[in-house]
């Protein structure tokens, strides 16, 4: 296995990239400081074109979007690198996100799926904890989207926010307190590593640690 860490200090960015014989990890952690919340707190939906090729708009997490595209411009090599072992050698590639990493593997999901059809068969993306990244989701982005699993425990705030905003894909509820009062205590990564422990991916979870281990102190 090799393993490969990579930050972007100016937007408080990380991402690691595990690679196996026959499949890839690429790991967004969680927030991690005060740029990342200032980003959190962005939320106000952005109109934009992601791609000139584009046809549609999306209205997407304004603040999650812009650190996307400054991880985009900056990692944009490594992404094609992972991607051309994945068609070459038919590869998997497992992208996971938990918390703000949700937005960044949603993203990056989608950017391979426009960009790189033929790599869909091997994309596999998992997230944990996210935020909702769309204030409306168009037709063709609810397709590029569909694949994706988004794990949520019922009373995790940060799940549910912002109000009125949604994800692509589907959702798996993993465990729910009662009565359900929405906290930011069950938003930690301890909650969602303990309840994944039982679920098919648990041997890619524990590389959570290696992202974030100030989480578990």
């Amino acid at each position: 296995m090799k393993v490969d860490k990579y930050y972007l200090f100016s937007t408080s960015s990380e991402m690691t990239v595990c690679e196996y014989d026959d499949y890839i990890d690429i790991i967004f952690p969680g927030s991690s400081g005060w740029q990342d919340w200032t980003q959190n707190l962005n939320f106000f939906a952005w109109p934009c074109k992601p791609y000139h090729n584009m046809s549609e708009i999306w209205f997407a997490h304004r603040g999650h979007f812009k650190k996307w595209k400054a991880c985009l411009k900056e990692w944009r090599e490594i992404f094609l690198e992972l991607i051309e072992q994945s068609l070459v050698h038919k590869k998997n590639i497992y992208i996971l996100g938990y918390s703000q990493g949700h937005a960044m593997a949603v993203f990056l999901h989608e950017w391979i799926t426009f960009n790189f059809p033929k790599t869909i068969p091997y994309l596999h993306t998992h997230t944990f904890g996210g935020a909702k990244e769309f204030l409306w989701i168009g037709p063709q982005l609810k397709e590029r989207l569909h694949n994706i699993v988004q794990y949520v425990y019922e009373n995790d705030i940060v799940t549910k926010i912002p109000f009125g905003y949604c994800n692509g894909g589907n959702t798996i509820i993993i465990g729910k307190r009662t009565p359900i009062i929405l906290s930011v205590k069950d938003h930690y990564k301890i909650n969602y590593i303990s309840r994944m422990s039982i679920w098919l991916y648990k041997d890619q979870l524990k590389y959570f640690d290696i992202s974030c281990k100030e989480d578990f102190k």
